[in-house]
């Protein structure tokens, strides 16, 4: 007979997709043919008890649509009638939201040295950030929901030629560095008490539910500050969204739910970028 398992089971899933690109040798505006000039990572975290509930939370989504053949969802190619379906779901159900919004601007032909040699060091970094807030989150409600430190399951959108196991490495050797006392840039940390690598995933954007309303969480924040299309930045989405997103004990989205990078001074954005900051809570005197 089988010994029993000790694993514990995971308290939360994290589904986790990306807006913008994460290129750094050339950025727009600065270069009218770089990369975007924003990256944005989108969160979507739930009790693992509504893990199976997502699927059906899609599909009631795709109903309101009127979709007969497509069985996915992808925001940038939605009407603005859908976008506001999609938000209307998102806030009717259980779920917390998390945006990483990088303007990459100040990190054009940025190399770092101690990983040059890696095409994705900088969305392992953004995503970093995310997970900083996201585990920070997790660790909090697992004790209060579970009485102990239960761990997310992180589930990524699968991006072409990326390996996964490249990124579960870089969160080993921070996960290293911080039990060393080394990590190099030390302002937050994830809290290392709710992440098992064994449950870090990566699934196709159409196979997984989950990554679909994370990428809708993603796309309605880049929207609201991406400049480089036909229509001004539309803010009305992340606005609609914005109490779904984590706050901390004061009720702050800013730098939890919401987090902007580099900081509001460096960033240098147009009034218009701001909108949504302010909305989060980001002090409008500070830019």
């Amino acid at each position: 007979m089988n010994a029993p398992s000790t694993k514990k089971p995971y308290g939360f899933v994290a589904y986790i997709d990306e807006s913008g690109d994460d290129g750094l040798k050339k950025v727009k505006p600065l270069d009218p043919n770089g990369s975007s000039e924003w990256f944005v990572l989108g969160a979507v975290v739930i009790r693992a008890a509504n893990e199976n509930a997502v699927g059906r939370w899609q599909k009631a989504i795709l109903r309101d649509f009127g979709y007969t053949q497509r069985t996915d969802i992808h925001w940038r190619h939605l009407t603005h009638a859908r976008k506001l379906m999609v938000c209307d779901h998102l806030n009717r159900n259980p779920m917390r939201l998390f945006a990483f919004m990088s303007n990459k601007k100040n990190m054009k032909g940025y190399i770092n040295e101690r990983c040059a040699k890696e095409p994705y060091y900088f969305y392992w970094w953004c995503s970093r950030i995310l997970l900083e807030r996201v585990t920070a989150f997790c660790s909090k409600w697992s004790d209060k929901i579970y009485g102990e430190q239960l761990p997310v399951k992180l589930i990524f959108s699968q991006r072409g030629g990326m390996a996964y196991d490249r990124l579960i490495s870089y969160l080993e050797l921070l996960r290293f560095e911080t039990e060393i006392g080394h990590v190099k840039v030390n302002t937050r940390n994830l809290t290392w008490s709710v992440v098992d690598k064994s449950l870090i995933k990566y699934m196709a954007h159409r196979s997984e539910a989950g990554v679909q309303l994370a990428d809708a969480v993603a796309g309605a924040f880049y929207e609201a500050v991406n400049v480089d299309r036909k229509a001004p930045p539309d803010s009305q989405y992340a606005r609609l969204l914005l109490p779904q997103c984590y706050c901390d004990r004061r009720g702050r989205i800013a730098y939890e739910g919401v987090t902007l990078f580099p900081s509001q001074r460096v960033a240098r954005l147009l009034p218009i970028q701001r909108q949504i900051f302010n909305a989060a809570g980001y002090s409008e005197t500070r830019w």
